[in-house]
């Protein structure tokens, strides 16, 4: 599984508060010092699958057994699942909680990913990477209250602020 480089840290922390698009590798290198900068976090309880492998998998026509077996790996081994979604040039994060099997999706324009997190969902089932995703289990659970961004270049801030969110608050949503 993919780890970024941490000598990045001060450029990202820059691009921070720059209100900058950010791109696939802001993003994953934010979310990856996110989890490694913590020291409480015990291994394995949190990793993020990269935006543009999610994609490949579940865009394409044809997806190679390797990459069926590393994304039933994440599902398996990983306590908390961060997901990055990149669609119509705005970000927003699905997240799998093992415990309960239970999906969150994160979307600081509301429901602007809602098709494309459930195409994603629909397809892992396909894909039969996650057994046992019924209908039931395939539904997201999206929190109206989440605070949305004003700007139009804003969604990689609150995309950190979601998993910041997950990782050390420990945010659950009501049912």
């Amino acid at each position: 599984m993919k780890r970024y480089d941490k000598r990045r840290t001060e450029e990202i922390r820059k691009q921070l508060f720059k209100g900058e698009r950010w791109n696939t590798d802001t993003v994953m290198n934010i979310l990856h010092l996110l989890i490694e900068k913590e020291p409480s976090l015990e291994r394995g309880l949190v990793d993020v699958v990269d935006s543009g492998f999610l994609s490949r998998v579940v865009d394409s026509d044809v997806v190679p057994q390797h990459s069926i077996e590393v994304m039933q790996k994440y599902l398996s081994e990983t306590k908390l699942l961060l997901l990055p979604v990149f669609s119509q040039e705005h970000w927003s994060l699905l997240v799998y909680l093992k415990k309960g099997k239970v999906w969150y999706h994160c979307d600081s324009m509301g429901q602007m990913h809602s098709e494309r997190v459930n195409f994603i969902l629909a397809r892992l089932h396909l894909l039969k990477i996650y057994d046992g995703l019924d209908q039931e289990q395939r539904r997201v659970s999206f929190h109206p209250l989440l605070k949305k961004q004003e700007g139009q270049d804003e969604c990689g801030t609150y995309l950190t602020m979601y998993a910041m969110s997950f990782i050390f608050i420990g945010l659950t949503f009501p049912s």
